[in-house]
């Protein structure tokens, strides 16, 4: 039984101290040699697929467009696919607005809240396949566009999503995607575009974008993980939340000034419409602020403290990319190459970003981290809005490692060991540490009942606890850790970590009883 506990215990240690710290000592003596700098050369910059799902993001849906419009990136090669999945606001007309002035950017509606996954899924087919919405000649609003000869159940499927209708056109213009650009046949198909994964609640620096796809002129390189910056907003924003990233310091915040010249316009949209919706009416003026809109500024962080876990996650991200590959990626800024992408990802995934990234190393190409490319978000409001964040990713942790089990076996090398130290043991936390308080107990109990001299330390014990210096002393020791900001500190942090643990345990509960559901369960996110 003792040898048990002590063996339980050695775990927990290794998972929370000892692999971190020697990480972090291996990652600071290995240069990571995976990024290559842009060339600058808008000709060899590679063509790129932006893609985001979006349920009720009205409060934020026109200023994370703005953003993506303002990305420093040559416009001829950025195409922006937005997927508005479901939703009681109206998030698909503010963005469908948008898109009758943008020739660059694509709205596919569903009706039905699918989930983040499903609609991932449904947009990169439609990045694959070529299928672009254009005006008919003969029409001056927009056209259902169904590739010839198409299947009838995906044009079914396309339909029943509302995607590209306006009018009652029917045009057969077959389309193909060459170099980023949409094409009709007669000219030269490239390559698919990289696909960029984001959140519609999410903020790209203007250099996120170039910074990205830099790392991709290593062959070897299969897909590349941003750093993503928790901050506090001063609007109150609502929004759902992908795990497995990384979390920078509390002061590396994105801030821009007036004086700083404005980034290059890059974004527009084509005549995409994904069904009939009456968007005249709406006005940009009361929509939109101003070209700020899309630039972060510095506040103070509060609510939780998932900055401070997430710090630790963003340095185990490097060293771990430095030697290898970072496990998984972070939804809110990740990119991969479109024939890496896990078409079979189950619909109902919860923590799809970790899966997907965790698949492109499993494939043999490296997963990398790169800290240049620098995205920002809200933090959960309080508590109890963690508490549900945590326990759906929880689940969704468990049901991940069913499906990326196959990275556990030794033949991925210090890989398997990275998924093993930093993912496995630290989800198994709970499990071990009610196991390790089970042994503790008995193993107290037993040196309580059958040893003399333990019950005669015990009341010696009791003896000094009534004592008047004793209880003076443990009163000064408790006032000092609740009225000294480290202590209060010290104290949050523990209730925070605690709190995790037991989100994870009942995630897992969850999880084993089975019916997950991949549709959106909102997170409150709002500033100070």
């Amino acid at each position: 039984m003792f040898t048990a506990l002590i063996i339980i215990l050695s775990l927990l240690l290794y998972a929370w101290l000892v692999y971190p710290v020697v990480m972090l000592w291996l990652g600071r003596r290995r240069v990571a040699a995976h990024s290559a700098p842009p060339t600058g050369r808008e000709g060899e910059l590679p063509s790129v697929a932006i893609l985001f799902s979006a349920h009720n993001e009205a409060a934020v849906i026109l200023k994370r467009l703005e953003n993506l419009a303002q990305l420093d990136y040559p416009a001829d090669r950025l195409q922006v696919f937005a997927g508005i999945d479901g939703g009681s606001d109206n998030t698909a007309e503010i963005a469908l607005a948008w898109a009758q002035s943008h020739p660059n950017v694509h709205v596919v509606v569903s009706e039905t809240n699918h989930g983040k996954t499903a609609m991932l899924k449904r947009l990169v087919r439609t990045v694959e396949e070529g299928i672009l919405p254009r005006r008919h000649p003969a029409s001056p609003g927009n056209t259902v566009l169904r590739r010839a000869g198409g299947d009838t159940e995906r044009e079914k499927e396309r339909e029943c999503c509302g995607n590209f209708v306006h009018g009652n056109t029917v045009a057969k213009i077959p389309a193909t995607l060459s170099g980023g650009i949409w094409k009709e046949r007669g000219e030269v198909q490239q390559a698919t575009p990289l696909l960029v994964f984001t959140d519609a609640n999410t903020f790209f620096a203007p250099d996120a974008l170039m910074n990205l796809v830099a790392p991709f002129e290593d062959p070897e390189v299969g897909g590349v993980c941003g750093k993503l910056v928790f901050e506090k907003q001063k609007s109150e924003v609502r929004s759902q939340k992908s795990e497995c990233g990384g979390m920078p310091g509390e002061k590396e915040i994105i801030e821009r000034h007036d004086s700083d010249p404005p980034p290059r316009r890059v974004a527009g949209i084509s005549d995409s419409v994904p069904r009939i919706l009456n968007t005249r009416n709406i006005e940009f003026s009361s929509l939109s602020q101003s070209s700020s809109t899309s630039v972060v500024k510095s506040s103070p962080l509060g609510g939780t403290d998932e900055p401070v876990y997430w710090n630790l996650e963003t340095s185990l991200k490097s060293s771990e990319s430095s030697w290898d590959s970072c496990l998984g990626a972070n939804g809110a800024i990740y990119a991969m190459r479109p024939e890496l992408f896990w078409a079979e990802i189950p619909d109902n995934t919860i923590i799809d970003d970790f899966v997907l990234g965790m698949k492109v190393r499993e494939q043999g190409f490296r997963m990398v981290f790169e800290p240049t490319a620098v995205a920002t978000e809200d933090l959960p409001a309080t508590v109890p809005d963690e508490w549900r964040h945590r326990v759906r990713i929880g689940a969704g942790a468990f049901q991940a490692l069913t499906l990326c089990r196959a990275c556990l076996s030794p033949r991925y090398g210090r890989f398997a060991l990275f998924f093993w130290s930093h993912k496995v043991l630290r989800w198994f936390t709970p499990h071990l540490a009610v196991v390790a308080g089970m042994l503790l107990s008995c193993q107290v109990a037993e040196l309580l009942g059958g040893n003399p001299k333990v019950s005669q330390f015990s009341a010696l014990n009791n003896q000094q606890l009534n004592n008047p210096t004793t209880l003076s002393i443990l009163v000064g020791i408790l006032l000092l850790v609740l009225l000294t900001p480290p202590g209060r500190k010290a104290l949050k942090l523990l209730a925070y970590f605690v709190t995790m643990q037991a989100a994870l345990f009942v995630g897992f509960l969850k999880y084993c009883k089975g019916g997950l559901k991949g549709t959106w369960e909102r997170t409150e996110r709002r500033g100070i």
